[in-house]
């Protein structure tokens, strides 16, 4: 079984590793599990952003892609994308939408403990993760059922389908 770091040790590498290598107004994604030359990775996808003070944190289709190794926590890659690249109609730079922390909460403190437990999910989920075993202990299982209500909730509604594309297998196997 894979023993991944815990997802916000992975999150603060996915940041610390690119921060001098992106404009200061870049945003990044949470966390997405792939399987990469049967290792365990985590994918980050990095947008500008701008946020406006009527509107909110509005962002621009992903420029670049990073990996880190789940176990280990080191960068494993990163590259610049376009839209194109991950299946997605947008133009290099086009706005794909807002990040509205509330779409899917009443307040900032309900929105935090949905993201919470969601970074629980990742972690109960990430041993098993693509494993071919569908008997996960229960925490996992639960964990399993869980992550898809609560990704949708915290998410960025724009990112979305960026990241179905990239996590496809990873979505798939959450069933």
């Amino acid at each position: 079984m894979v023993k991944p770091r815990p997802i916000t040790e992975l999150i603060a590498l996915g940041q610390r590793y690119v921060a001098d290598k992106l404009p200061i107004e870049t945003h990044r994604s949470y966390p997405i599990p792939v399987k990469t030359a049967g290792r365990l990775e985590v994918a980050f996808l990095y947008c500008i952003s701008a946020l406006r003070a009527d509107s909110g944190l509005h962002l621009l289709a992903p420029g670049w892609i990073g990996h880190l190794d789940a176990e280990t926590g080191e960068l494993a890659g990163f590259s610049p994308i376009t839209p194109a690249d991950l299946g997605q109609p947008h133009r290099p730079r086009q706005e794909i939408g807002i990040y509205d922390m509330y779409r899917g909460v009443a307040s900032a403190e309900e929105f935090l403990a949905a993201r919470a437990r969601l970074y629980q999910c990742y972690d109960l989920l990430l041993p098993h993760a693509f494993g071919a075993s569908i008997l996960l202990p229960n925490a996992a299982e639960l964990a399993r059922a869980e992550f898809p209500r609560l990704f949708e909730r915290v998410a960025e509604e724009g990112l979305l389908p960026y990241y179905k594309h990239v996590g496809k297998a990873f979505f798939s196997w959450l069933g």
